[in-house]
């Protein structure tokens, strides 16, 4: 619990984040398989952060997958997905692949990892089996989501 009530720097800190869905989205309706986004920070959360980061448990494969259509950002971006087994946090709990560049160079992993997505930068990511849930965080280096 985070007790704030009446501290000089409330506005800088964000425990009920915004509830988003991702605008390139490539399903019609919800998709199964995840959950919400959540987003932790923004400019409308926090005035000049200059920074996005969004949330997504996910739980299942998605029924839509990928979720999102191959997309650019003109800003910089960080994928981290986590593992959520404390026993072994690199075991991610499932098997992903980025799809990278305009060729679409495939990468695979079953570990929790990271991958930096520099502005302009074609990209999209494939969900290959979820063995149990994990989290995808991504950072934007903007103070939204485009």
């Amino acid at each position: 619990m985070i007790h704030l009530s009446g501290k000089k720097y409330n506005d800088y800190f964000i425990s009920v984040p915004k509830m988003e869905q991702l605008p390139f989205s490539a399903a019609e309706g919800a998709v199964t398989g995840k959950t919400d986004t959540r987003i932790y920070m923004d400019n409308e959360l926090v005035e000049g952060s200059n920074t996005h980061i969004l949330h997504i448990g996910i739980i299942d494969l998605p029924s839509t997958n990928p979720f999102t259509e191959d997309h650019v950002h003109p800003y910089d971006e960080v994928i981290i997905l986590l593992g959520t087994n404390m026993d072994d946090p690199e075991d991610l709990g499932g098997e992903i692949e980025y799809i990278l560049g305009e060729e679409g160079e495939l990468h695979r992993s079953d570990r929790t990892n990271a991958v930096f997505l520099p502005k302009g930068f074609k990209h999209n990511l494939r969900f290959i089996r979820v063995d149990h849930p994990f989290i995808l965080v991504a950072i934007s280096l903007s103070g939204k989501y485009e």
